[in-house]
Protein backbone atom coordinates (compact mmCIF):
# COMPACT_ATOMS: atom_id res chain seq x y z
CA UNK A 1 0.00 0.00 0.00
CA UNK A 2 1.41 3.37 -1.00
CA UNK A 3 0.61 6.54 0.92
CA UNK A 4 0.09 9.82 -0.86
CA UNK A 5 2.54 12.64 -0.13
CA UNK A 6 1.94 14.00 3.35
CA UNK A 7 -0.66 11.32 4.09
CA UNK A 8 -0.53 9.62 7.50
CA UNK A 9 -1.58 6.34 9.07
CA UNK A 10 -3.81 6.51 12.13
CA UNK A 11 -3.48 3.45 14.35
CA UNK A 12 -6.57 2.96 16.51
CA UNK A 13 -4.90 1.44 19.55
CA UNK A 14 -6.31 0.02 22.75
CA UNK A 15 -4.44 2.69 24.66
CA UNK A 16 -6.20 6.07 24.13
CA UNK A 17 -3.00 7.94 25.00
CA UNK A 18 -1.30 6.51 21.90
CA UNK A 19 -4.17 7.73 19.75
CA UNK A 20 -3.89 11.18 21.31
CA UNK A 21 -0.15 11.24 20.60
CA UNK A 22 -0.76 10.62 16.91
CA UNK A 23 -3.36 13.37 16.75
CA UNK A 24 -0.78 15.68 18.32
CA UNK A 25 1.66 14.92 15.51
CA UNK A 26 3.60 11.82 16.57
CA UNK A 27 3.96 9.00 14.05
CA UNK A 28 3.64 5.38 15.14
CA UNK A 29 5.18 2.44 13.32
CA UNK A 30 3.43 -0.90 13.27
CA UNK A 31 4.91 -3.75 15.27
CA UNK A 32 3.54 -7.03 16.58
CA UNK A 33 3.58 -5.50 20.07
CA UNK A 34 1.22 -2.68 19.10
CA UNK A 35 -2.19 -3.49 20.59
CA UNK A 36 -4.87 -2.39 18.14
CA UNK A 37 -8.42 -1.68 19.26
CA UNK A 38 -10.81 -4.46 18.27
CA UNK A 39 -14.57 -4.21 17.70
CA UNK A 40 -14.51 -0.53 16.75
CA UNK A 41 -18.20 0.05 16.11
CA UNK A 42 -19.88 2.29 13.59
CA UNK A 43 -21.30 4.19 16.56
CA UNK A 44 -17.73 5.14 17.47
CA UNK A 45 -16.94 6.03 13.87
CA UNK A 46 -19.93 8.35 13.49
CA UNK A 47 -21.75 8.96 16.78
CA UNK A 48 -25.42 9.86 16.78
CA UNK A 49 -24.80 13.51 17.64
CA UNK A 50 -22.81 13.98 14.44
CA UNK A 51 -24.93 11.86 12.14
CA UNK A 52 -27.54 14.57 11.63
CA UNK A 53 -25.21 16.15 9.09
CA UNK A 54 -24.94 15.03 5.47
CA UNK A 55 -22.39 17.55 4.26
CA UNK A 56 -18.78 18.44 5.09
CA UNK A 57 -19.72 18.85 8.75
CA UNK A 58 -20.13 15.08 9.06
CA UNK A 59 -16.38 14.70 8.51
CA UNK A 60 -15.74 16.80 11.61
CA UNK A 61 -17.35 14.06 13.69
CA UNK A 62 -15.25 11.21 12.31
CA UNK A 63 -14.37 8.88 15.21
CA UNK A 64 -15.41 11.38 17.89
CA UNK A 65 -17.21 8.51 19.59
CA UNK A 66 -14.04 6.44 19.85
CA UNK A 67 -13.52 4.91 23.27
CA UNK A 68 -11.68 6.94 25.87
CA UNK A 69 -12.67 10.27 24.35
CA UNK A 70 -9.27 10.53 22.66
CA UNK A 71 -10.51 11.94 19.34
CA UNK A 72 -11.98 15.40 19.33
CA UNK A 73 -14.09 17.29 16.81
CA UNK A 74 -12.24 17.65 13.50
CA UNK A 75 -9.08 15.92 14.80
CA UNK A 76 -8.89 13.23 12.11
CA UNK A 77 -9.26 15.69 9.25
CA UNK A 78 -6.82 18.19 10.77
CA UNK A 79 -4.27 15.42 11.34
CA UNK A 80 -4.01 14.66 7.62
CA UNK A 81 -4.68 10.96 8.03
CA UNK A 82 -5.42 8.91 4.94
CA UNK A 83 -5.60 5.34 6.23
CA UNK A 84 -7.04 3.83 9.41
CA UNK A 85 -5.49 0.73 10.95
CA UNK A 86 -7.56 -1.10 13.57
CA UNK A 87 -7.94 -4.53 15.13
CA UNK A 88 -10.37 -7.34 14.35
CA UNK A 89 -14.05 -6.76 13.65
CA UNK A 90 -13.64 -3.08 12.83
CA UNK A 91 -16.95 -1.63 11.67
CA UNK A 92 -19.18 -3.78 13.87
CA UNK A 93 -22.28 -2.60 15.71
CA UNK A 94 -25.34 -0.85 14.37
CA UNK A 95 -24.19 -0.58 10.74
CA UNK A 96 -24.63 3.18 10.90
CA UNK A 97 -24.57 4.31 7.28
CA UNK A 98 -22.93 7.64 8.07
CA UNK A 99 -19.76 5.91 9.37
CA UNK A 100 -17.94 5.40 6.04
CA UNK A 101 -19.03 8.81 4.77
CA UNK A 102 -17.66 10.49 7.90
CA UNK A 103 -14.31 8.84 7.18
CA UNK A 104 -14.32 9.84 3.53
CA UNK A 105 -15.17 13.44 4.41
CA UNK A 106 -12.37 13.46 7.00
CA UNK A 107 -9.84 12.39 4.36
CA UNK A 108 -9.73 8.63 4.94
CA UNK A 109 -9.45 6.90 1.59
CA UNK A 110 -11.59 3.99 0.45
CA UNK A 111 -9.80 0.66 0.98
CA UNK A 112 -9.96 -0.06 -2.74
CA UNK A 113 -8.25 3.22 -3.50
CA UNK A 114 -5.51 2.40 -1.00
CA UNK A 115 -4.96 -0.90 -2.80
CA UNK A 116 -4.55 0.87 -6.14
CA UNK A 117 -7.87 -0.34 -7.59
CA UNK A 118 -10.26 1.87 -9.54
CA UNK A 119 -13.98 1.79 -8.85
CA UNK A 120 -15.99 2.31 -12.01
CA UNK A 121 -19.61 2.53 -10.90
CA UNK A 122 -21.77 4.02 -8.18
CA UNK A 123 -23.30 1.04 -6.31
CA UNK A 124 -26.30 3.22 -5.42
CA UNK A 125 -27.09 3.89 -9.09
CA UNK A 126 -30.40 2.12 -9.90
CA UNK A 127 -28.86 0.81 -13.13
CA UNK A 128 -26.35 -1.21 -11.11
CA UNK A 129 -27.96 -1.76 -7.70
CA UNK A 130 -29.64 -5.12 -7.22
CA UNK A 131 -32.52 -4.09 -4.98
CA UNK A 132 -34.13 -7.53 -5.35
CA UNK A 133 -31.21 -9.34 -3.65
CA UNK A 134 -31.91 -12.39 -5.81
CA UNK A 135 -30.09 -14.01 -8.73
CA UNK A 136 -32.33 -12.63 -11.47
CA UNK A 137 -31.63 -9.08 -10.33
CA UNK A 138 -27.93 -9.84 -10.11
CA UNK A 139 -27.91 -11.08 -13.68
CA UNK A 140 -29.68 -7.96 -14.97
CA UNK A 141 -27.40 -5.50 -13.15
CA UNK A 142 -24.24 -7.37 -14.10
CA UNK A 143 -25.29 -7.28 -17.74
CA UNK A 144 -25.64 -3.51 -17.40
CA UNK A 145 -22.16 -3.25 -15.89
CA UNK A 146 -20.64 -5.33 -18.65
CA UNK A 147 -22.35 -3.18 -21.28
CA UNK A 148 -21.18 0.08 -19.70
CA UNK A 149 -17.64 -0.94 -18.70
CA UNK A 150 -16.09 -3.14 -21.37
CA UNK A 151 -12.72 -3.38 -19.58
CA UNK A 152 -14.18 -4.56 -16.26
CA UNK A 153 -11.65 -6.71 -14.38
CA UNK A 154 -13.50 -7.54 -11.16
CA UNK A 155 -16.89 -7.61 -9.47
CA UNK A 156 -17.88 -7.50 -5.80
CA UNK A 157 -21.53 -8.61 -5.69
CA UNK A 158 -23.34 -7.71 -2.46
CA UNK A 159 -24.11 -11.32 -1.59
CA UNK A 160 -23.87 -14.84 -2.94
CA UNK A 161 -27.36 -14.77 -4.43
CA UNK A 162 -26.48 -11.71 -6.50
CA UNK A 163 -23.24 -13.45 -7.48
CA UNK A 164 -25.18 -16.41 -8.89
CA UNK A 165 -26.92 -14.06 -11.28
CA UNK A 166 -23.62 -12.38 -12.11
CA UNK A 167 -22.19 -15.77 -13.07
CA UNK A 168 -24.98 -16.26 -15.61
CA UNK A 169 -24.47 -12.79 -17.07
CA UNK A 170 -20.72 -13.41 -17.39
CA UNK A 171 -21.38 -16.80 -18.95
CA UNK A 172 -23.66 -15.30 -21.60
CA UNK A 173 -21.10 -12.57 -22.29
CA UNK A 174 -18.32 -15.14 -22.70
CA UNK A 175 -16.33 -13.65 -19.82
CA UNK A 176 -16.86 -16.26 -17.11
CA UNK A 177 -13.56 -16.87 -15.33
CA UNK A 178 -12.02 -13.76 -16.88
CA UNK A 179 -13.64 -11.30 -14.47
CA UNK A 180 -12.65 -12.03 -10.88
CA UNK A 181 -15.39 -11.99 -8.24
CA UNK A 182 -15.72 -12.15 -4.49
CA UNK A 183 -19.00 -12.07 -2.57
CA UNK A 184 -20.28 -12.72 0.91
CA UNK A 185 -22.41 -15.11 3.00
CA UNK A 186 -20.48 -18.35 2.44
CA UNK A 187 -23.40 -20.33 1.03
CA UNK A 188 -22.96 -23.89 -0.27
CA UNK A 189 -23.73 -22.77 -3.84
CA UNK A 190 -20.95 -20.17 -3.72
CA UNK A 191 -18.43 -22.62 -2.26
CA UNK A 192 -19.33 -25.15 -4.96
CA UNK A 193 -18.54 -22.56 -7.64
CA UNK A 194 -15.22 -21.79 -5.94
CA UNK A 195 -14.34 -25.48 -6.00
CA UNK A 196 -15.28 -25.55 -9.69
CA UNK A 197 -12.93 -22.65 -10.43
CA UNK A 198 -15.76 -20.31 -11.43
CA UNK A 199 -15.87 -18.06 -8.35
CA UNK A 200 -12.90 -16.61 -6.48
CA UNK A 201 -14.08 -16.14 -2.90
CA UNK A 202 -17.01 -15.74 -0.51
CA UNK A 203 -17.00 -14.40 3.04
CA UNK A 204 -18.50 -17.03 5.31
CA UNK A 205 -20.38 -14.93 7.90
CA UNK A 206 -20.73 -17.98 10.20
CA UNK A 207 -24.47 -17.85 11.06
CA UNK A 208 -24.14 -20.85 13.43
CA UNK A 209 -21.50 -18.98 15.41
CA UNK A 210 -23.67 -15.86 15.54
CA UNK A 211 -26.63 -17.98 16.64
CA UNK A 212 -24.59 -19.61 19.39
CA UNK A 213 -23.49 -16.21 20.67
CA UNK A 214 -27.09 -14.98 20.80
CA UNK A 215 -28.32 -18.20 22.42
CA UNK A 216 -25.61 -17.95 25.07
CA UNK A 217 -26.72 -14.42 25.93
CA UNK A 218 -30.36 -15.53 26.17
CA UNK A 219 -29.41 -18.29 28.61
CA UNK A 220 -27.21 -15.97 30.66
CA UNK A 221 -29.89 -13.28 30.83
CA UNK A 222 -32.05 -15.67 32.84
CA UNK A 223 -29.61 -15.57 35.75
CA UNK A 224 -27.36 -12.54 35.13
CA UNK A 225 -27.76 -8.80 34.72
CA UNK A 226 -26.34 -8.14 31.25
CA UNK A 227 -27.22 -4.45 31.08
CA UNK A 228 -24.44 -2.62 29.22
CA UNK A 229 -22.69 -5.81 28.12
CA UNK A 230 -21.24 -5.75 24.59
CA UNK A 231 -20.43 -9.12 23.06
CA UNK A 232 -18.74 -9.66 19.72
CA UNK A 233 -19.99 -12.57 17.68
CA UNK A 234 -17.72 -14.47 15.25
CA UNK A 235 -16.78 -12.42 12.19
CA UNK A 236 -16.32 -15.38 9.85
CA UNK A 237 -13.60 -15.81 7.26
CA UNK A 238 -12.97 -15.66 3.53
CA UNK A 239 -13.40 -18.94 1.67
CA UNK A 240 -10.89 -19.00 -1.18
CA UNK A 241 -9.93 -21.83 -3.57
CA UNK A 242 -7.28 -23.07 -1.13
CA UNK A 243 -9.81 -23.22 1.71
CA UNK A 244 -12.85 -24.47 -0.19
CA UNK A 245 -12.03 -28.16 0.09
CA UNK A 246 -12.02 -28.00 3.91
CA UNK A 247 -15.16 -25.86 4.19
CA UNK A 248 -17.85 -27.35 6.43
CA UNK A 249 -21.50 -26.47 5.67
CA UNK A 250 -23.32 -24.46 8.33
CA UNK A 251 -25.72 -27.19 9.40
CA UNK A 252 -22.86 -29.60 10.02
CA UNK A 253 -21.05 -27.31 12.46
CA UNK A 254 -23.60 -27.61 15.28
CA UNK A 255 -26.26 -30.16 16.27
CA UNK A 256 -29.25 -29.64 14.00
CA UNK A 257 -32.77 -30.74 14.83
CA UNK A 258 -35.75 -30.44 12.52
CA UNK A 259 -38.75 -28.73 14.08
CA UNK A 260 -41.62 -31.10 14.68
CA UNK A 261 -45.26 -30.12 15.02
CA UNK A 262 -46.64 -30.38 18.52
Amino acid sequence: MALATGERLLFLTREPALVARQLAGDALSYSSELELASDVSTDEMAPAWGSYFYDERLGEHCLTGFRGGAIGLGAVREGGFGVLVAGANCGCGSSRETAPYAQLLAGIRHGLDSAGLVRVNDPEDPRYKNTTDVASGGKEKTANLLADFAQLDGLVPFNDETMLGAVEALREAGRLGEVKMVSRNGTPAAVQLIRAGVHHGTWDIDPPGIGQSVASLVVRSATEDLDGLCVSSPVGRMITPDRAAAWIPWRERIPYHDLKPA
